[in-house]
């Protein structure tokens, strides 16, 4: 039985890295809605019972050895597999990243007219800031979109180290 707990562990491992790739190449920016995360998790759960798939071999196998374990781990991917709703993590606000240039330019325009600079002055001190955190901004703004995305992912698949943990007991019995 230890050899089917290593190559259930090697396979889980290989489910779980599909699921966050699917979850992120279906992201667009943001994770996808609940019911296409339950769309996800539910594909990737049936191949457990394909005897197309190493996962579903796998399981077939066990299922010479003990066919009652077989059927309780085949209920859990098919049956209880589910994600919990949840709030996913945030990006950074887009008028954020509008206010951080609009700051700099107001800071800008500020100090040229404490220091009494001319009117062409006064314009570059204030245009040159603003123009200047743009692209800092939205690549702030872009790094925490994908930072929230990353969040979600993880979050929702950490949901399912119970189910992980029960076939781990199924085996281990």
């Amino acid at each position: 039985m230890q050899d089917y707990i290593g190559q259930f562990q090697a396979h889980w491992q290989d489910f779980m890295a599909r699921l966050a790739g699917q979850m992120g190449r279906r992201a667009r920016g943001q994770l996808p809605p609940f019911s296409q995360l339950q769309l996800i998790l539910q594909d990737a759960a049936s191949d457990w019972a394909s005897r197309d798939n190493r996962w579903g071999r796998w399981l077939m196998a066990l299922e010479q050895q003990d066919a009652r374990k077989a059927a309780l781990i085949r209920d859990i991917f098919l049956q209880d597999m589910r994600f919990q709703k949840m709030d996913a993590p945030r990006g950074m606000p887009p008028c954020l990243q509008a206010v951080i240039p609009a700051a700099g330019a107001l800071a800008g325009l500020g100090i040229s007219l404490l220091c009494h600079a001319p009117a062409w002055a006064v314009a570059v001190s204030s245009a040159g800031p603003g123009l200047a955190l743009f692209p800092a901004a939205k690549a702030a703004g872009e790094c925490r979109e994908k930072q929230a995305l990353r969040e979600g992912v993880r979050q929702y698949l950490s949901q399912l180290d119970k189910y992980y943990q029960s076939i781990l007991s199924i085996l281990q019995s």
